[in-house]
């Protein structure tokens, strides 16, 4: 949740529009959440101002506050505002004391005016959160100073806390003091504040946010303005439950007698079972860790048996009136072939378990598919929220059932299926087969004939495991339209079912249907929509194994449960307990036998995505076109304005290749974020406003007023990528530079820089042989074949012959990208392939940079280039397909995503724009090969 806070000083003086116009403008820039305003109309000339601001926000709620004539316009009154993208449940507002102050300013008398605070409840991601934001006096303005009124602030922040207690809050505003913290030090002990930064002109800090322990602060930004107090924005979210605590039930059986199905031929004797009752009531009183989910996959009862039903039912109620189980929607249930009753079906299990856990869709008791689809769609045509298997429809009131459990706040994702859709059923036999077979049974038979018709009646009745294709439709569909709301990519997703889906016993067995029989499809399905585990039961056989008998390499984690009161296949009866953490699944099998260990599982957990300390691809690109956008920035330069970026991200200026690079970003991910959009059209013109009048562009490094090639070739690009007709121009202005630097090009990189250009925007371009066989005239070389390259291309300006491991890299890019466009036709593979020796040297993985100077009539052009030389060796290694070490491709993505710091990339304790453009290509490059 992005949160901002902002004085915007009545908005007056201007013409209204434009005021919203230009906090429009910069809320959509920082991609807002959640507005607290401060000193904002709300009645007079301007009561249109919150309705107008919201309305073009796209905010859907708001609240004000309305406490004061507003001090630069008395017909006018002026207030607090908080508008939210997230549903606001209920605000309460906070009248402070007002001191009476009166003071003579210039012969005016001016006196305090009243002041308050705003509380609203906002819901995110399922929980309560309080955001409270206010205004307090400005004291200066008053010939006084805060500290003498640190009553006044007690008197806030205890009132706040009255309202807050309980909740996870944010507190931010305009405190009129730069003394805030020292006035209630009470603060600093229960809040963070976010940022320690002057928030105005004058360099004070009179706008804080502070948020309780039960947030985290991910990012903040303070941004100057036309407003005399800054725009304050900070990225918070929830702490995480770390340590998400599941409980794993299987095959309980309730009022099990035989265990004769499933070639579990063993009885339990009553007393046994009896015991075994016991010993499980006991095991769960010795919970001390809180369960915050609950998953039974399958065979609570026997034969369909209601009362065992009741009897789970009520065990459970038992267990939540002490406090050890959670509530009956954090229960995911699932039905296994002895829950299927042979008269009444679906029946006992519905009515007794169907009303209050999450369970499976079920075709003889749920509405049909398209249905169920449209209600989702209707109930959350706008935001998405935590889903429990249950939803009330707000219009008719009726209890809307969805297979699955979607919490948001603790990214998990659990989805029921009813692998026993067909089991115990019969084969249908064709019609003229079953007439022969009544004929058969209607006359007088010897009893050898009937004793063979009894034998044909039970093999016809059978007992297969099947997810019936319409809730594999309606599986994908959900998966569709929760994507379009939430992104699951960071989420644990968690399929339950009753049989296996691969064969898992080491005792033989022939059976008519051993795994479910549409077990490929189903476990396809669940591995393309990201689902990383499945937990079954079935088999009362604990087992924790990858399944990898899935196309494209992929695997699912599948966890076999065991058995409570059934009969054990392996190991002693008992459940598991599942810890999942970010990025592993910590698992306990606890035995109902007070002799036997535990057993302690630990298994990484990682989607196919997963790029190494649980990121994916998807959530880099996400934070990475946050920031990017973030930082586009205005200057003024000699007269004109730019917009654009700077080469540290982070700083308010605006260069020639940091906006080649911020453009370049932004269409490699593809982005449609509204504020690019709208800017994208001035940041082409800005780019071509840094043209010199004599053609080409020049890096900021570069003291004269003529193109250089390597900035100019970086423009070309840009323009292509944004599909701007200039790119033309631009192309022209490279050419004309290179055929004057003719003979003038002495770095190798600036020769593999053009070469990599052209090969996507002009591969027709006839300088693409000719610099590929300049640089492998300049490579140096043994025995016919390429050893490395130097950083310089002229053996005139080489002092001394040392291997450049970047310019190696470069230059391999150079050649390979070269042939794949057919342009050269070379034995590359032969005549790279001792290039492996210093791309393989650690030593020279270090970041380096070079100046690259061209002599320009009496005068030394230098550009001045730094590396990230890990990006580079790791794409160069990709191409090298013959030669791709996969363990130390591997190690050089670790190196980058050490690197990765939230949406940047950090050189070396900065955060360059060209390092995350780097880094993102290496790093696409790299998941495309795997």
């Amino acid at each position: 949740m992005r949160l901002a806070t902002w004085n915007i000083g009545s908005a007056l003086g201007q013409d209204i529009y434009k005021n919203v116009e230009y906090i429009v403008q910069n809320i959509e820039k920082n991609l807002v959440d959640v507005l607290c305003l401060q000193e904002v109309v709300t009645s007079g000339d301007a009561t249109n101002f919150i309705d107008e601001l919201q309305r073009r926000l796209s905010f859907k709620y708001s609240r004000f506050y309305e406490l004061s004539s507003a001090h630069l316009e008395d017909s006018t009154m002026m207030g607090i505002a908080v508008l939210s993208r997230y549903s606001i449940e209920e605000s309460f507002e906070i009248k402070l004391t007002n001191p009476n102050i009166v003071f003579n300013k210039n012969g005016k008398e001016i006196r305090s005016d009243d002041k308050g605070f705003l509380v609203t409840e906002i819901l995110y991601k399922g929980k309560k959160v309080k955001i409270v934001t206010g205004h307090m006096l400005p004291f200066h303005s008053l010939g006084s100073d805060s500290k003498n009124y640190g009553y006044l602030y007690e008197e806030m922040y205890s009132k706040v806390k009255i309202f807050c207690n309980g909740f996870p809050f944010i507190l931010c505003g305009d405190f009129n003091s730069s003394k805030f913290e020292s006035l209630v030090k009470e603060i600093s002990v229960d809040m963070l504040n976010v940022f320690h930064e002057a928030t105005r002109y004058n360099g004070n800090q009179n706008d804080y946010i502070f948020i309780s322990k039960e947030l985290l602060c991910k990012s903040y930004r303070v941004d100057m303005n036309e407003y005399d107090h800054f725009l304050c924005v900070c990225e918070v979210e929830l702490k995480s439950e770390t340590d998400l605590n599941v409980l794993h039930l299987s095959d309980i059986h309730y009022l099990s007698r035989d265990y004769s199905i499933d070639e579990k031929s063993r009885l339990a004797k009553v007393k046994e079972s009896d015991i075994r009752k016991r010993f499980f009531s006991e095991k769960m009183l010795d919970f001390i860790e809180p369960l915050d989910y609950v998953v039974v996959s399958g065979d609570i009862t026997t034969g369909g048996n209601r009362e065992g039903f009741k009897q789970f039912e009520n065990f459970v109620r038992e267990m939540q009136d002490r406090k050890v189980f959670p509530p009956s929607n954090h229960f995911v249930i699932v039905p296994g072939n002895h829950d299927v009753g042979k008269n009444n079906r679906w029946d006992d299990f519905a009515g007794v378990l169907g009303g209050s856990f999450v369970r499976p869709w079920i075709e003889d008791i749920d509405i049909n598919p398209h249905d169920l689809l449209r209600k989702f769609s209707d109930l959350f045509e706008n935001d998405i929220e935590d889903i429990f298997g249950f939803i009330n429809d707000r219009v008719t009131l009726e209890k809307v059932h969805f297979p699955f459990l979607l919490d948001i706040s603790n990214r998990i994702f659990i989805y029921a299926f009813n692998s026993s859709s067909i089991s115990r059923t019969n084969i249908i036999l064709e019609d003229e087969d079953e007439d022969f077979i009544k004929r058969l049974k209607s006359k007088k038979m010897s009893r050898d004939v009937n004793q063979l018709l009894n034998i044909l009646e039970k093999e016809l009745q059978i007992d297969p495991a099947r997810v019936d294709p319409q809730e594999l439709f309606l599986f994908d569909e959900f998966i569709k339209r929760i994507e379009m709301k939430v992104d699951l990519s960071t989420f644990h997703k968690i399929a339950v079912l009753h049989h296996h889906t691969t064969t898992i016993s080491c005792t033989e067995e022939v059976k008519k249907f051993d795994t479910i029989v549409n077990a490929g499809t189903f476990k396809k399905m669940l591995s393309d929509n990201g689902f990383q585990i499945v937990m079954h039961g079935h088999k009362h056989n604990p087992d924790i194994f990858y399944d990898t008998a899935i196309e494209n390499h992929k695997k699912l984690l599948v966890i076999s449960g065991g058995t409570v009161f059934g009969y054990p296949n392996r190991k002693g009866n008992g459940f598991y307990i599942h810890t999942v953490k970010e990025d592993a699944l910590y698992s306990k099998y606890i035995y109902l036998d007070e002799n036997k260990r535990v057993d302690n599982v630990v298994t990484k957990l990682s989607g196919d995505m997963d790029i190494k300390y649980g990121l994916t691809l998807e959530n880099i690109y996400k934070n990475v076109e946050y920031r990017v956008v973030q930082h586009i920035n205005t200057e003024i330069i000699e007269g004109k304005e730019y917009i654009g970026w700077s080469k540290n991200i982070e700083e308010r200026k605006v260069g020639v290749i940091s906006t080649v690079y911020g453009l370049l970003i932004l269409e490699t991910l593809g982005s449609n974020a509204k504020y690019y959009v709208q800017k994208k059209e001035e940041l082409i013109r800005s780019l071509w406003q840094f043209r010199h009048e004599s053609g080409g562009w020049g890096a900021v490094s570069q003291i004269t007023n003529t193109g250089a090639p390597e900035a100019t070739a970086w423009v070309v690009l840009a323009l292509f990528s944004v599909k701007s007709p200039l790119y033309k121009d631009a192309l022209k202005d490279l050419y004309e530079i290179l055929e004057r630097m003719k003979d003038s090009i002495n770095s190798n990189f600036t020769l593999g820089l053009i070469i990599n250009i052209l090969c996507k925007v002009d591969p027709d371009s006839k300088y693409i042989p000719d610099y590929c066989e300049r640089l492998l005239d300049s490579a140096v070389k043994k025995d016919g074949k390429v050893k490395f390259w130097c950083s310089k291309c002229k053996e005139n300006l080489i002092r001394k012959i040392e291997p450049s491991i970047v310019h190696t890299a470069c230059a391999i890019i150079a050649l390979y990208n070269s042939q794949e466009k057919g342009i050269i036709s070379r034995d590359l593979q032969n005549e790279l392939s001792d290039t492996r020796e210093i791309l393989l040297n650690k030593k020279l993985w270090g970041n380096t940079y070079e100046a690259i100077s061209v002599q320009i009539g009496n005068k030394e052009d230098s550009l001045i280039v730094h590396y990230y030389t890990i990006a580079w060796i790791l794409k160069a290694l990709l191409q090298m397909d013959n030669f791709i070490d996969i363990s130390l491709t591997q190690e050089a993505v670790d190196l980058l995503l050490k690197d990765y710091k939230n949406g940047y990339w950090d050189y070396e304790g900065n955060f360059y724009i060209w390092t995350i453009y780097d880094a993102l290509t290496a790093l696409e490059a790299y998941l495309l090969k795997k």
